[in-house]
């Protein structure tokens, strides 16, 4: 049996045939639960979603799937209208909200708009309140709740919001918000280095900083969202989707559910603007309000970051044709316990997170015989992705593809482009567990993907950087170019173990190889000789130390074999995406 889903049907229809078909998501998941239907056919349109759609246990066994030629869209966004002209001079115009919401994220004809940012604005100092600015610097704002500061520190993008700015002897003082700023001020050396007034880089969102085309910004104390339009834009006349929605779908305990030919698009998250901020320790993971300076290390304080799509205990999910586009999250999180899930032949742009996780990572996930279950992501498949621009405006600290604690999990034939950081993230828990998690975590596979201009804003990533014990980890027959930032284009970091890293080829890269713990064989690899930097051998004690560590004949040069690699990584599916 099949269930109708229609944006011109009626919610009050059965959906059983197209011209008695639903409207809403929602009403299509509880008609299929009632009529035990296997599949829920979506015609072509726009699904706005208020809340996420929750599929679960009752919906196992469903296709989700687009009509034949249909392009359905399903959008965590409101649509803005009324643009009136502001500011004659500098060509700014508003529009006001008919509610109270909250956004950072405007999206206009399909491109993402540009958050208003300081221009040359440096930082004289840091405080235990805040931020303290010269006077010649910084204009007197008129919301300065709304305004957010974003900082640099080597692999992260920490971003924490204002409270008040006071006019001081030393200058303005922007006291930011607490307990956000004291976290940052307190741990920001677990995930870089100590707080200094060098790791700024900008305030965000105030109507003050507008002065380019494309640029916009919110103000809650009016509801009003200002914005100059791209050359040749009319805003009353363009598609002006404001995120609203963290989550568009959760799917907790789902299993053999099929997604196909779908869009999710219009997400938003506002961690940054809470009073906790933004306070990551590595991929957008966040510190969370019990960090202080004795406890940053107890990782069940680090909180994953918000994803469109996310679901614990799934199995057998499936997410094949759809597009992940202009999102103000994360893509697709599939979590604990997710089993023989597989994302196949989607495409992910325009991202402000990390395009797909798998896996959980916190203590339990690592240790999971301690409640006597079994919380591994066991034998997921993320194959033939395309994955650019993500980690974009708002989080650079995103990845193209994440794993936590993952066992037999494959990620091939992936295309990752344009990063701001690492394409790939596989692995977590640094040096812990080491011989505790011996033959555990294994059985994964990072083969044949094509990874290129990556490492373009943060540094100590890599192409391809890995963490924690994973024996018989294999990375193979990767295309890696263009890594412009430190440290390796491949990165075996702290806690790693028994890694095979054979037949990939570097190109053009700042550095080729890092490589930390033992037992690894790094063998057999085709790179450059002038990139030489030269690699930096770290063999480190875990919890026993093996000094087998094999390093050797990384530099080959054949050109018939290197095309043939190069022409194997990557994308090999011919239709990618809705």
């Amino acid at each position: 049996m099949k269930i109708y889903l229609d944006p011109n049907g009626n919610d009050a229809f059965d959906g059983l045939t197209p011209e008695k078909a639903v409207a809403s998501p929602a009403a299509a998941a509880c008609r299929a639960r009632e009529h035990h239907a296997e599949s829920v056919q979506i015609a072509g349109g726009d699904y706005f979603l208020s809340e996420p759609l929750k599929l679960g246990p009752e919906n196992s066994g469903q296709t989700w799937a687009a009509a034949d030629g249909a392009h359905p869209r399903l959008i965590g966004a409101i649509r803005l209208t009324g643009w009136t002209k502001h500011d004659e001079l500098r060509n700014i115009w508003r529009t006001e909200l008919n509610a109270p919401l909250r956004s950072r994220d405007l999206f206009i004809n399909g491109e993402r708009a540009i958050r208003a940012k300081s221009k040359n604005l440096t930082a004289v100092a840091f405080t235990d309140e805040g931020i303290l600015f010269s006077e010649k610097n910084l204009p007197c704002l008129v919301s300065p709740r709304d305004v957010e500061a974003v900082l640099i520190n080597y692999w992260n993008q920490p971003r924490i919001g204002g409270r008040s700015l006071e006019h001081t002897k030393s200058g303005y003082l922007l006291r930011m918000k607490q307990p956000g700023w004291r976290t940052y001020m307190e741990t920001a050396s677990l995930g870089g280095a100590p707080a200094e007034p060098g790791q700024f880089r900008a305030l965000e969102n105030a109507l003050e900083f507008l002065t380019e085309p494309g640029e916009w910004c919110f103000n809650s104390r009016t509801d009003e969202v200002f914005a100059i339009p791209r050359e040749g834009v009319d805003l009353n006349a363009a598609e002006c989707l404001l995120g609203t929605g963290e989550a568009l779908m959760i799917l907790d305990g789902a299993e053999n559910m099929t997604f196909r030919g779908l869009t999710f698009t219009g997400t938003t998250w506002l961690q940054s603007a809470a009073d906790d901020g933004l306070v990551t320790i590595q991929a957008n993971f966040r510190k969370g309000r019990a960090v202080s300076a004795e406890t940053r290390w107890d990782e069940r304080n680090w909180i994953a970051p918000a994803a469109a799509i996310r679901g614990d205990f799934c199995r057998g999910v499936v997410f094949e044709n759809d597009s992940f586009l202009h999102l103000g999250t994360g893509g697709l999180h599939l979590g604990r316990a997710a089993r023989d899930c597989r994302v196949s032949r989607c495409l992910f742009r325009d991202c402000a997170g990390t395009a797909v996780t798998i896996g959980a990572f916190k203590n339990i996930d690592r240790h999971p015989e301690r409640i006597g279950s079994d919380l591994y992501a066991d034998g997921n498949l993320v194959e033939n992705n395309l994955i650019e621009h993500i980690g974009v405006d708002s989080y650079a600290a995103g990845v193209g593809l994440c794993a936590g604690y993952v066992r037999n999990t494959v990620f091939t034939h992936n295309t990752i482009a344009h990063m701001p950081y690492s394409g790939i993230s596989f692995g977590w828990g640094w040096a812990w567990g080491g011989a505790e998690l011996a033959n555990r975590l294994t059985g994964n596979r990072i083969t044949n993907n094509r990874i290129y201009d990556v490492m373009n804003v943060l540094f100590d990533g890599g192409g391809i950087y890995m963490l924690g014990r994973m024996d018989g980890l294999l990375v193979e027959g990767n295309y890696i170019s263009e890594v412009n930032n430190d440290y390796g284009a491949i990165y075996l970091d702290n806690g790693c173990q028994g890694f095979t890293v054979r037949n990939n080829v570097i190109r053009a890269s700042h550095r080729n190889y890092i490589y930390k713990g033992d037992r690894h064989r790094i063998a057999g690899n085709y790179a450059e000789k002038s990139l030489v930097q030269p690699d930096l051998p770290m063999p480190e004690l875990c919890d026993e130390h093996h000094p087998d560590l094999i390093f050797e004949d990384n530099y080959r040069q054949d050109e018939a074999v290197e095309a043939r690699i190069m022409r194997d990584a990557g994308v090999q599916a011919a239709h990618i995406g809705a």
